[in-house]
């Protein structure tokens, strides 16, 4: 993305842009794909280099295993319900608060100083069929699953539409002309060259996905006014998303037109998949409003249900980055 106006906060972002590129060449470049498996039968976890045994001692009592069975499972059950925890507000966490979670609640506190603890927990970790994402030293991972998606979306984003989406400048010049507004002073105001450049490179373009970031009052309502009109005029049916209803309703009435919650949505519309049937009736431009609070499971799913039509199909997805999800 790249900052327009820095008083205004008002970003535009296109589906081809270095950004994405970027991002994407990180990801693939930077993730340590990890065995979906180690052994989990009492022994020697050769991977790793720690040794588990129903006690640390042999019957001579030299020290020879590193962890017992008990400390293996508790560490382990601790670790499950963590991650449990953190992967419902992300798909992506950090090593070291798993660790700070678990020493507090691990019934084995002495394990705490064994110096393979390290070892022991990404053992367990790689069980989970967890990625690495980025170098050891950040200690970033990522469920292999949501890594996945992510990397789909990231193509969607970066590919063609089916036909042609790509909106001429004349006719975005032409209703931006008619676009006007009474100021409080009382004079006559008209789009600023942000949103003006928002529009611009969301409709004149043959991506089938866009985005305009903006912040609160910078004006996104307005130019997806005039992306609304640009693409009903090229006979495209125009559709809003929103990741709940009340958001759904506050689109609605800014756009005038059909809106629906994420979930409703998606709802009906896999159904029409799963059937055999087209989820849309005609080209459509679909605009996702506060698109940065929905995840990373519905946006993937949304993204399967587009692919899956044989209509043309124009995304935009509108939001501040700034915002969290609940």
């Amino acid at each position: 993305m790249f900052n327009i106006n820095n008083e205004d906060k008002f970003y535009v972002s296109d589906s081809n842009n270095s950004s994405i590129n970027a991002i994407h060449e990180f990801i693939i470049k930077n993730s340590t794909f990890l065995p979906n498996e180690i052994p989990k039968e009492v022994g020697v976890l050769k991977s790793f280099d720690i040794t588990i045994n129903e006690g640390r001692v042999t019957n001579d009592n030299k020290l020879k295993y590193d962890f017992t069975i008990e400390e293996y499972q508790d560490v382990q059950n601790e670790i499950r319900h963590s991650l449990k925890e953190y992967l419902r507000k992300s798909s992506k966490f950090s090593l070291k608060k798993i660790k700070n979670d678990v020493f507090k609640s691990i019934k084995q506190k002495d394990i705490i100083n064994n110096p393979k603890i390290d070892n022991l927990f990404k053992a367990i970790i790689y069980q989970e069929n967890i990625i690495q994402l980025g170098e050891e030293v950040f200690e970033i991972y990522i469920l292999k699953e949501s890594l996945i998606k992510e990397l789909n979306i990231i193509e969607v984003a970066k590919s063609k539409a089916k036909g042609n989406v790509k909106i001429s400048a004349e006719l975005l010049n032409k209703i931006i002309a008619t676009k006007s507004f009474t100021k409080p002073d009382g004079t006559i105001g008209y789009m600023s060259e942000e949103q003006k450049a928002s529009v611009y490179t969301s409709a004149n373009r043959d991506e089938t996905l866009s985005i305009v970031e903006g912040v609160a009052g910078a004006g996104k309502s307005s130019t997806m006014s005039v992306i609304k009109e640009a693409y009903e005029i090229m006979g495209f049916s125009a559709f809003g998303i929103a990741l709940s209803w009340n958001a759904a309703g506050v689109l609605a009435n800014e756009t005038k037109m059909e809106t629906r919650a994420m979930d409703s949505f998606l709802s009906v519309a896999e159904k029409n998949v799963l059937n055999g049937e087209d989820p849309f009736n005609k080209p459509t431009l679909i605009i996702v409003d506060e698109a940065g609070l929905i995840g990373t499971n519905q946006m993937d799913r949304f993204l399967k249900v587009v692919k899956a039509s044989s209509q043309t199909i124009k995304i935009i997805l509108s939001g501040d980055s700034t915002q969290l999800s609940p």
